[in-house]
C-alpha cells in the first residue's frame, strides 16, 4: 500500500511558496482556476461548505489534516474553541504561522500517515476533523489506514469530513481534451503528477463502515466550479 504522499509533492509546495509572492495565499495551495487565484467569494463558499457540513460550533476542537498555509484556519478558527492544523510542507506551515495564526490556533509540520508521532496532538480529543482537497494525493486503498490514524484522536461524538475529492468517472470533466489527457499521462509516467487519484464513494464508505462509522455524501454547492467532478463525505459514529 502506498501510504506516504509522493516525495516530489512536498518539494513542489515548498518550491511554490518560495517562487510566489508572500501574500499569494490562494496560489500557494493551488486554489486556482485556469492558473489564476479563485475569487475571495469563491474561496469563502468553500469554507462555508466545510463549516456547514461539520456543523461547527463555538466549543469545537478542530483538527485540519493537510492544512497548507492556514487559509481555512484563518477563517474557521474564529468560530471554534481550539484549532490545530498539520501539514508535511515546512514552507506552507511557515506561511501559516506568519500570517494565519490566531490565539486559539497552532500549526504542526507532520505526516498525516503517522499522527502518533505528532506529540502535540496527544492531549486533544477533536470534535471535528477535516481534510480538504487533499485525499486525492493518496491511493484509495489508503482510506482505512487514514481512519485508523484519526480515530484515536476523535471524540465519541466527533465528525470527520473528507471534502472536495475527485470523483472517479468524471475525469473528462476536468481533463476534457486529448492534449490535457496526454499531458497528465506524461506527468504520471514521469512521477511528476501533482493532481493525484480519482476516488469513488465506496472507497470511503467500505472502510468507514468496517470501523463503525456512518458515511454520507455532503453536497457541494453548485456555485463551486468543481462541483461537477468532486464530492465530499461526512463520517460519524
Amino acid at each position: 500500500m502506498q501510504m506516504a504522499q509522493p516525495n516530489h509533492l512536498q518539494k513542489f509546495y515548498d518550491d511554490r511558496v518560495n517562487a510566489l509572492s508572500d501574500d499569494d495565499f490562494l496560489s500557494h495551495v493551488g486554489h486556482t482556476e485556469q492558473g489564476k487565484p479563485i475569487s475571495r467569494e469563491h474561496f469563502l463558499l468553500m469554507v462555508e461548505h466545510v463549516a456547514d457540513s461539520l456543523e461547527l460550533e463555538p466549543n469545537d476542537i478542530v483538527l485540519e489534516l493537510c492544512c497548507g498555509n492556514g487559509l481555512f484556519a484563518d477563517v474557521l478558527s474564529e468560530r471554534v474553541n481550539k484549532y490545530v492544523g498539520i501539514d508535511f510542507s515546512p514552507g506552507l506551515i511557515q506561511v501559516a504561522e506568519a500570517h494565519h495564526r490566531k490565539q486559539n490556533s497552532h500549526y504542526l509540520v507532520g505526516d498525516v500517515t503517522d499522527l502518533s508521532k505528532s506529540e502535540a496532538l496527544g492531549g486533544y480529543k477533536f470534535t471535528k476533523v477535516f481534510m480538504n482537497a487533499s485525499l486525492q494525493h493518496f491511493r484509495p486503498s489508503f482510506c482505512g489506514y487514514l481512519l485508523d490514524q484519526v480515530l484515536p484522536f476523535l471524540s465519541s461524538d466527533g465528525r470527520i469530513l473528507l471534502s472536495c475529492i475527485p470523483r472517479r468517472g468524471r475525469e473528462r470533466v476536468l481533463f476534457g481534451t486529448v492534449k490535457k489527457r496526454l499531458q497528465r499521462a506524461y506527468l504520471k509516467a514521469t512521477k511528476k503528477d501533482i493532481f493525484g487519484d480519482w476516488w469513488s464513494f465506496k472507497d470511503i464508505q467500505n472502510p468507514a463502515q468496517s470501523r463503525g462509522l456512518e458515511a454520507q455524501e455532503a453536497e457541494i454547492p453548485a456555485e463551486l466550479f468543481f462541483s461537477q467532478y468532486r464530492f465530499s463525505v461526512l463520517l460519524h459514529r
